[in-house]
């Protein structure tokens, strides 16, 4: 009989471990942050949906600028495809160059540090 409930524990723990333990925090969410761009502090909000799509929005000197688009992780590396940039009201064209955007990123509680081409931002999560 103890053999059996040493068989029925380890698999509850097992669950358990499968249910809470391996998730970890989830880039899913609203985040806020600086970017410097070309010597330009910007305000940020990257927000990450369920399902892989993404929406940032900017506040540039001229305006606002948002963009839209699909995110892949893989581990620490985050792969963000643009699929859509707008300044204000107008619609831009998505540069080749800039149409995906390779990084890595870090949870640590209630931040997140992307890194991109070696420079890092970080960002804190919004509470909703």
């Amino acid at each position: 009989m103890s053999g059996m409930r040493f068989v029925g524990c380890t698999i509850i723990g097992f669950v358990f471990f499968l249910l809470c333990g391996c998730s970890g925090p989830t880039i899913v969410g609203k985040w806020n942050g600086q970017m410097d761009i070309q010597g330009v502090s910007l305000t940020t909000q990257l927000d990450f949906k369920e399902g892989g799509a993404f929406h940032q929005t900017s506040r540039l000197p001229i305006g606002e600028m948002s963009a839209t688009g699909n995110y892949k992780i893989d581990g620490e590396k985050l792969n963000m495809h643009i699929t859509s940039l707008n300044l204000g009201k107008s619609q831009l064209p998505v540069p080749d160059s800039a149409a995906t955007q390779n990084a890595t990123f870090k949870i640590d509680g209630e931040k997140m540090m992307i890194t991109r081409d070696g420079k890092s931002m970080e960002f804190n999560r919004v509470k909703e």
